[in-house]
């Protein structure tokens, strides 16, 4: 894994931050709320609008997909299946959004 300069983005905005701004007050504190609030949202209509796309054109192109087994007799081990464009865009967009919704959850129980 390679060094990305956008890893360097998030704690340099937070260390801008706290340079500039000294006091978390509760307006700046809810307003940072609000904002995350309403991008999370964007977020999820983005992901709606996305899904409803994927299954008004089915495309039955069949692909060969590699998927790491995760469990039983061939756990770590990867497969091909054939599956349609439509089938992996979905199982793709199931995974992105449970793992981004798992992120949201560790956020807001912070």
């Amino acid at each position: 894994m390679s060094l990305s300069p956008k890893m360097f983005l998030a704690p340099a905005v937070l260390m801008t931050w706290n340079y500039f701004i000294k006091e978390n007050t509760p307006e700046i504190i809810e307003s940072l709320r609000i904002a995350y609030a309403v991008m999370t949202v964007a977020l999820a209509v983005t992901y709606a609008l996305i899904w409803t796309r994927v299954n008004s054109k089915p495309d039955e192109t069949i692909v060969k997909v590699q998927t790491k087994v995760m469990s039983g007799e061939l756990a770590g081990q990867e497969i091909t299946e054939e599956i349609t464009h439509t089938e992996h865009d979905l199982r793709e967009g199931i995974s992105l959004s449970l793992s981004l919704s798992l992120l949201d959850l560790l956020i807001i129980m912070i």
